[in-house]
């Protein structure tokens, strides 16, 4: 997701984990709380609660001739009232934002690779979202 403030594991099992994040988007400071479930070995799936809804989320990686894609679909069917007409309106900018982070995801997950392997395979454009571990407040 944008930029993480803060997060803090609210309870962890061998099949999930919860977690309670602070992030921003667009200047909107954001407090959630989420459920990530693993699908092994090519994903994991993502149930998240706001005080605008709650919307799914799962992110599928494939093996690609050039490395690995990274996609993900957002299911949003719960969401109140101003978040639905908000969700319409920044759809697009919305998708761009998720595509920048996942590049980001990307980025730092082959930066670690290549140090422990030596060597570097290809990597997307600049995103513009700084690798690394998450912002805290």
């Amino acid at each position: 997701m944008p930029p993480l403030r803060a997060r803090r594991i609210v309870r962890r099992t061998p099949t999930e984990i919860e977690v309670e994040d602070r992030w921003s988007i667009y200047g909107i400071p954001m407090r959630t709380r989420a459920i990530l479930r693993p699908r092994t070995p090519d994903g994991w799936e993502v149930w998240t609660t706001f005080r605008g809804g709650k919307y799914h989320d799962v992110v599928t990686l494939e093996s690609v001739p050039d490395g690995t894609r990274v996609s993900m679909v957002l299911f949003m069917d719960d969401l109140r009232w101003p978040w639905t007409w908000a969700v319409r309106i920044l759809r697009l900018p919305l998708a761009r934002l998720f595509q920048r982070d996942l590049e980001a995801v990307n980025r730092a997950l082959e930066a670690s690779l290549s140090q422990a392997t030596g060597h570097a395979s290809p990597t997307p454009p600049n995103s513009g979202t700084p690798p690394g571990p998450p912002r805290q407040s």
